[in-house]
């Protein structure tokens, strides 16, 4: 795991760099399959989730 502050830094570099809509879509089925709540999982889920609809409404 990571704590809530290496996840905000891994989250702030995904929101700058180039990531295929498919693979972004595979991270969250696979993070939101997680077992238990991981706030550093929250994290993921939300930036990727919105770089997906930042990227579907340009």
């Amino acid at each position: 795991g990571c704590t809530l502050r290496e996840a905000v830094i891994v989250a702030s570099v995904l929101q700058r760099v180039s990531i295929p809509v498919h693979h972004s879509a595979l991270a969250i089925h696979k993070l939101a399959q997680m077992n238990e709540y991981n706030g550093a999982a929250s994290i993921f889920i939300k930036t990727l989730l919105n770089r997906s609809i930042r990227s579907l409404l340009q």
